[in-house]
């Protein structure tokens, strides 16, 4: 009983992972009813396809409100919100001392 359980566990956490293929094959599939079901040794579950997820870096700081207004306007708008003024001013500085991936 703990194979099968750890099997529906796996099979569960990837499922979370490649959400939408796995609800397509889910659906694909045909329902059977108890009474035509026999004892099966083996589950068997989807394969599914994990695509890897780069991890995103959180960056948080502070600054004046005057500045980042300033910072704001000189990005096209006074009125951006700080986490885009954050995001821009962050992907200028990459392009400009990293460039290109």
């Amino acid at each position: 009983m703990r194979d099968l359980s750890r099997k529906w566990i796996d099979y569960t956490n990837l499922r979370k992972q490649a959400l939408e293929e796995a609800k397509k094959k889910e659906a694909e599939a045909s329902a059977t009813g108890i009474e035509k079901i026999g004892l099966t040794p083996v589950l068997i579950l989807p394969e599914l396809t994990v695509k890897k997820v780069e991890r995103p870096a959180n960056v948080n700081y502070s600054v004046s409100v005057k500045r980042m207004r300033r910072l704001a306007k000189e990005l096209g708008s006074i009125n951006l919100p700080y986490r885009e003024v954050g995001i821009r001013s962050f992907e200028y500085t990459y392009d400009d001392l990293v460039g290109e991936d």
